[in-house]
């Protein structure tokens, strides 16, 4: 009995390889890594060694989060700059007593915002025509 290929109209199968580089993996990597980070500096903290104590603020958290989405996205876009420049914001106006940094945060945002406007690339649009 003689077999047929049934498959001539399909194409060569390419396999796809799972990559060890790929976002997904690297992500989770990098917030593996967090945490490992962060359980040793609170084991240290426990042990009674001297840490600063903005090591453990809410804006650490804002700058943590954003280069976590940053490093996920290989810091493509501007989604990542967010919460990374508030919590900086928030941290410098903390740790500089002589300068309140809060008072140029709304200013700072719609400059940003502007900038933003006027630099993103040109989504291009198809006509009608071709």
């Amino acid at each position: 009995m003689e077999t047929t290929n049934t498959n001539y109209n399909r194409g060569p199968q390419i396999e796809k390889k799972q990559q060890s580089s790929s976002p997904k993996f690297e992500g989770r990597y990098f917030a593996g890594m967090v945490v490992v980070i962060v359980g040793t500096a609170l084991l240290i903290k426990q042990l009674g060694v001297p840490l600063p104590w903005w090591l453990f603020s809410f804006p650490m958290l804002l700058i943590v989060i954003g280069l976590f989405v940053g490093f996920k996205s290989s810091f493509r876009g501007i989604g990542w700059l967010i919460p990374v420049g508030i919590g900086s914001i928030f941290l410098a106006d903390k740790l500089l007593f002589e300068f309140d940094f809060k008072r140029f945060v709304w200013p700072f945002m719609i400059i940003i915002i502007g900038l933003f406007i006027i630099l993103r690339p040109k989504k291009k649009i198809g006509t009608m025509w071709g």
